[in-house]
């Protein structure tokens, strides 16, 4: 009986091994990029920052003609009571004063999580503009997974960075788009929207309608 298992762990081991040899002589299971590098070398890294200032700045402008009209409500209503106000009238104005600093408040805190999510749906939009040019690339090199390069990867072998072959083909496809229809911007992403404003959701004018917002495969 021990013999009989022994034979078949023998047996089973063996196969194994056959299993692995064929792997690797197809070629990798699993290939690396450095998206980072890609995105500088083909100036996406440049687009995408300007899209998340632009989109920065829109808020912050929408930020402060809240803020303004605000402001505007509230020396309004200061007028009202004249220079002799009494303490009822006080208190209702601190009140109300209170109140706009809430409001304002939770404008900010929901103005933050949207322009996190902006960002993040930046980062998103050009990982997805990739994903048919990695399928690609790891297909040639018969892997089925694709790693992106960060900090928890401690060693890979060089011969399965495609970062070199990604960065090649995102050059070409955008040659042949600029060719196709003009040249368009350097470093401008096909994917991306028309612009970060359009995106952002903030209320202009009443911050009573705005409440905060809760909120790869590599």
């Amino acid at each position: 009986m021990s013999m009989t298992l022994k034979t078949a762990s023998i047996v089973v081991l063996a196969a194994l091994a056959i299993a692995a040899c064929d792997r690797l002589s197809g070629g990798p299971s699993m290939v690396v990029v450095d998206l980072a590098a890609v995105a500088k070398a083909t100036d996406q890294d440049a687009a995408m920052q300007k899209q998340m200032d632009d989109g920065r700045s829109e808020l912050t402008a929408q930020l402060q003609e809240i803020a303004a009209n605000l402001e505007k409500e509230l020396n309004e209503e200061r007028d009202k009571l004249g220079d002799s106000p009494t303490e009822e009238e006080q208190q209702s104005l601190q009140q109300k004063i209170t109140q706009a600093q809430q409001q304002y408040s939770q404008t900010q805190a929901a103005a933050q999580q949207q322009v996190q999510q902006f960002e993040a749906g930046v980062v998103l939009q050009y990982r997805e503009s990739l994903q048919p040019i990695l399928r690609e690339i790891a297909a040639a090199h018969g892997a089925t997974v694709v790693r992106v390069t960060d900090p928890s990867l401690l060693w890979f072998d060089p011969k399965v960075d495609i970062t070199a072959d990604v960065i090649a083909a995102v050059r070409a496809r955008e040659s042949m788009i600029a060719s196709d229809s003009g040249a368009p911007e350097a470093g401008t992403s096909t994917s991306e929207t028309d612009s970060g404003a359009a995106v952002l959701s903030t209320p202009e004018t009443n911050p009573q309608e705005m409440e905060p917002q809760a909120d790869e495969s590599e």
